[in-house]
C-alpha cells in the first residue's frame, strides 16, 4: 500500500514521459470530515486541503472506501441526506433513514449542536484507529445515561460498544490533518538481525524512503535504541 501512495506522489512529481496511468489530477479517495464547520459533513474527496477539516486515507480504491464509510455509517448513523443545518433544522418530515433507524435525525430539531459535534469527533476517533478511547467515552455515557433510566440510549450505546469490540482495530489508515513534515521510523528485529525502515512524510504525503539492514546486533538488548 505505501509503495502505490509513494508511487502515486512520484509520478505526480515527475511526470515521467512515459507513465502516463497516474500523470492526472486523481489521487487515491480520501474520507473527508469537515469538523471546521458548526455541523459537519462526511465525504469523499480525492485531494486534501488545508482548509481545517480532517483527512483519513489514502484507500486504495472506492471500494475500500465505501466499505470504510458503510461501517461508519452503520455505528454512527451520520446524515445523510442533502439538508443543509442549521438551516432546515424542523423544515417537513424527516427521511426514510430516521424511521428505519439509520440516521440519528438533527432535522427533527430533538439533536443539540454539541450532540450533533460529539457524533463527528467520535467518527473522527475511529477512523484515526483510536478505538480504546472511543470506547472508554462510549461506556461514560453509557453509564450516565443508565443512572438517568435513559435505557433506550443506553442501550443504544452498548450496541456500538459492542460493534467496535468487534472490529479488528488496525486500522492502517493515517491521518493527514495536520499537514506536518515527520520522519516516521520503523523498527524490527530479531537474535542476529535488524531492519530499519525511514519514511519521509511532508505536508501529510509520503514522499519517500529508506530502508537499512543491521547485523550483529547482539551488543544492544531489546530496551536499548539502535544508532
Amino acid at each position: 500500500k505505501e509503495a502505490l501512495v509513494l508511487e502515486n506522489n512520484l509520478i505526480k512529481k515527475y511526470r515521467p514521459k512515459y507513465n502516463i496511468l497516474l500523470k492526472d489530477d486523481k489521487q487515491y479517495p480520501f474520507i473527508k470530515v469537515s469538523i471546521n464547520e458548526a455541523y459537519p459533513k462526511i465525504s469523499i474527496v480525492r485531494k486534501t486541503e488545508n482548509d481545517g477539516a480532517k483527512y483519513f486515507g489514502p484507500y486504495m480504491g472506492k471500494g475500500s472506501v465505501k466499505m470504510a464509510l458503510d461501517i461508519v455509517r452503520t455505528l454512527f448513523k451520520p446524515p445523510t441526506c442533502k439538508r443543509k443545518f442549521p438551516d432546515d433544522i424542523k423544515k417537513g418530515r424527516p427521511c426514510l433513514n430516521y424511521h428505519i433507524n439509520n440516521c440519528f435525525a438533527p432535522c427533527t430539531g430533538n439533536v443539540s449542536k454539541e450532540e450533533y459535534r460529539d457524533v463527528f469527533f467520535q467518527i473522527c476517533r475511529f477512523l484515526d484507529g483510536k478505538h480504546n478511547e472511543l470506547i472508554k467515552e462510549l461506556k461514560e455515557k453509557m453509564q450516565v445515561a443508565s443512572l438517568m433510566q435513559h435505557y433506550e440510549k443506553s442501550a443504544t450505546l452498548r450496541d456500538k460498544i459492542k460493534s467496535i469490540e468487534a472490529m479488528d482495530d488496525k486500522q492502517k489508515i493515517s491521518s493527514t490533518s495536520n499537514f506536518k513534515d515527520m520522519d516516521v521510523i520503523a523498527l524490527a528485529r530479531d537474535e542476529e538481525l535488524a531492519f530499519v525502515e525511514t519514511f519521509f512524510v511532508r505536508s501529510g504525503r509520503v514522499i519517500g524512503r529508506e530502508h537499512y539492514r543491521l547485523e550483529n546486533d547482539d551488543r544492544y538488548t531489546k530496551d536499548s535504541p539502535l544508532v
